[in-house]
């Protein structure tokens, strides 16, 4: 019953909540993305010549070979996502991850992007 009870509140929350809908890669507010952010589209350019599409996924929200990008500044919160970009676990460089040796504007640009996919 108390299963039943909280399951019901949780629905009414979320019924009550306002509306915001994802926004889609290809959004006419994702096309503009560039206008309102140049580092975090510096940083989509740097992800694109640096082949992490190829794995990731052109959205970064993963494919078969590589996981989703979306939820990274929850895993890897201050400076981690950089260091792990640098150094990657060793079941990243098993699944075909190479260490980043990027100019620090560049990796910080690139971070900026993986940190808005979602």
């Amino acid at each position: 019953m108390e299963q039943l009870s909280a399951q019901r509140d949780a629905v009414r929350a979320y019924m009550e909540a306002p509306f915001e809908p994802d926004e889609s890669p290809a959004s006419l507010s994702a096309a503009n993305a560039a206008l309102a952010d140049p580092v975090r589209a510096r940083g989509k350019t740097i992800y694109e010549e640096q082949s992490c599409d190829a794995c990731h996924g052109s959205d970064g929200l993963g494919t078969q070979g590589a996981p989703t990008l979306a939820g990274m500044p929850a895993k890897y919160p201050g400076g981690a996502l950089t260091a792990i970009l640098k150094n990657p676990t060793s079941k990243m460089t098993e699944g075909g991850m190479t260490p980043l040796d990027l100019p620090d504007a560049d990796l910080a640009a690139l971070v900026t992007y993986v940190n808005s996919v979602r």
